[in-house]
């Protein structure tokens, strides 16, 4: 699926433009497998052979001395720019088959960073839509069909596609420009931030454009389609062949080119200020829906979101992003008055009043105690102060614990579950019905939230006791013979409610409700159930 072919398509396009030094000096049999096999490299949990991989015994110890054990480690940004000084000591013994093996696992580390499937939208479509084997869009073709369209490989089998992202290379095309070793590592490292960044501008219109081409869109929608895929692919390219200059000419020179601690510590800081600086504006899947705090803000309901950082990565974790904007998406079109909060905010200052905002919507897929420059304490504490001065909270749980102390009755309420991730055997989850503790609404799951591949499950394993007075039972799983167990529960200070707890699963698309038709594939939003148990929970929190 995205970016497993697409690979080859990289590496195939930097061979083509290789320094002459290199192309002329490796073999065809190199080159050839540099595209359709040493491209792959970095997905294998092997470790390096120094025969096989053409490494040598130099390149054997310069892995060894970074710590970098197996090939799929070249995905980390530690270790992405140790495949460089490979690179370069590599071209100075004048071995440029291995050469050639570096830059192809190099070109594999940069495309992954900007993989459309790394995308939050584009991720869920990439490995969901092709088991939806009955849903169609609005004109009939099969969601699956536009599942095999996210790859850059799916570029290269028409002429159209070749045009085009050969002529967005060339427009693309980045040289040396005279940078240290130093700084061009530096710059590697950060691809992962970058890169990210760059796809989520791209990734959203690529699912649309997938969508409109595979329903009949026509040359509009294939031309759109093409580019945002050719701008994908291009960003890894053109970088990794303008590394690949600077390493031809550091190569020729007799300087020592090493990674020391203090690079790695400039890297951190550097990071630091990508995460605090970042503008949630820059997240193509947030910006028409933003709707910021002003002091003319009454009585709207607070969304929290997060900015894409890096792949599989976050504070509230990689999947709460979809699960936000979908939140938002169903507050507006059910004329829910709301605002947009901004996770880093709301780490590092008071949340807003009560009277601004009485309710906030968190989804949390993986809550980490701390990402970087956003500190989970201070959330917590926030969050805290927050419901003491009259505030309500709704949170999504996914994994991670909850937050203390402001969710504390919740969470001295949970129960074990006896498996790791979920409140049941993810098997039997189409034996079960997802309804309100009141009996009066319920809903079959229609496929298990066991997503079968893909880094995006909606993990939630919480099941609760409750005391009937400070945590109240709000949703359960009624199973075979009618056993209940409780999954979302009300938080309640001296009668009345503060908090919420639903899990993630409840509100993710297409579990409880098989659709027929899937409307505005770039939109994402809550389906029917979703939508019921949302507003369902937000007004008993108003009670």
């Amino acid at each position: 699926m995205a970016w497993g072919g697409g690979h080859d398509q990289v590496q195939e396009i930097m061979v083509d433009h290789l320094p002459s030094v290199i192309a002329e000096g490796a073999s065809k049999a190199a080159l050839e497998e540099s595209i359709t096999h040493w491209s792959h490299s970095p997905d294998s949990f092997k470790s390096f052979d120094a025969e096989a991989d053409l490494i040598g015994p130099n390149g054997m110890a310069t892995l060894k001395r970074y710590g970098v054990k197996r090939r799929y480690d070249l995905h980390h940004d530690w270790a992405r720019p140790v495949a460089w000084v490979c690179l370069v000591d590599a071209l100075r013994e004048k071995r440029y088959d291995a050469a050639v093996f570096w830059i192809a696992c190099m070109g594999h580390s940069a495309a992954d960073m900007v993989a459309s499937n790394h995308h939050p939208l584009a991720h869920q479509a990439t490995y969901e839509w092709p088991v939806l084997k009955d849903v169609t869009f609005e004109h009939d073709a099969p969601v699956s069909k536009a599942a095999g369209l996210l790859d850059l490989r799916a570029v290269t089998r028409t002429a159209l596609g070749l045009e085009i992202y050969a002529k967005t290379f060339d427009a693309m095309r980045l040289s040396d420009d005279g940078r240290s070793a130093s700084d061009a590592m530096m710059a590697i490292m950060m691809y992962g931030y970058e890169g990210a960044t760059y796809c989520a501008q791209r990734g959203l219109n690529v699912v649309r454009y997938a969508a409109e081409y595979s329903d009949g869109g026509g040359e509009p929608a294939e031309r759109a389609l093409w580019q945002n895929l050719s701008e994908l692919g291009a960003w890894a390219a053109v970088r990794v062949l303008r590394d690949v200059e600077v390493a031809v000419r550091v190569a020729a020179t007799d300087q020592t080119v090493q990674i020391d601690r203090a690079m790695y510590d400039a890297h951190q800081r550097q990071v630091n200020q990508w995460i605090i600086h970042r503008p949630l504006h820059e997240e193509a899947m947030f910006a028409p829906l933003l709707r910021p705090v002003t002091a003319a803000t009454r009585q709207a309901i607070g969304v929290v979101m997060e900015p894409t950082w890096r792949f599989n990565e976050g504070f509230l974790g990689f999947h709460a992003r979809l699960i936000a904007a979908s939140v938002a998406r169903t507050l507006s079109e059910s004329e829910r008055r709301y605002v947009t909060l901004d996770v880093r905010d709301l780490a590092a200052k008071p949340w807003p009043s009560s009277d601004q905002v009485p309710v906030v919507i968190v989804a949390a897929s993986q809550m980490r105690g701390r990402y970087h420059t956003i500190d989970g304490k201070t959330f917590g504490e926030h969050m805290d102060r927050y419901i003491q001065s009259g505030g309500k909270v709704l949170w999504i749980a996914g994994q991670g614990a909850l937050p203390r102390p402001a969710l504390s009755p919740i969470a001295s309420m949970v129960v074990d579950s006896p498996q790791k991730d979920w409140p049941i055997d993810p098997e039997t989850f189409e034996q079960w019905r997802f309804g309100a503790a009141t009996g009066k609404e319920t809903w079959p799951f229609v496929r298990s939230p066991e997503i079968g591949v893909g880094w995006q499950r909606p993990y939630c394993a919480y099941r609760f006791d409750t005391d009937g007075k400070a945590v109240r039972r709000l949703w359960e799983l009624v199973g075979p013979n009618q056993k209940a167990i409780t999954v979302g529960v009300m938080q309640y200070a001296d009668g009345r409610p503060t908090a919420a707890c639903i899990p993630i699963y409840a509100l993710h698309p297409m579990l409880l409700q098989y659709p027929k038709i899937l409307d505005h594939a770039h939109e994402p939003r809550l389906d029917d159930p979703g939508q019921t148990i949302l507003l369902k929970t937000l007004e008993r929190l108003a009670h």
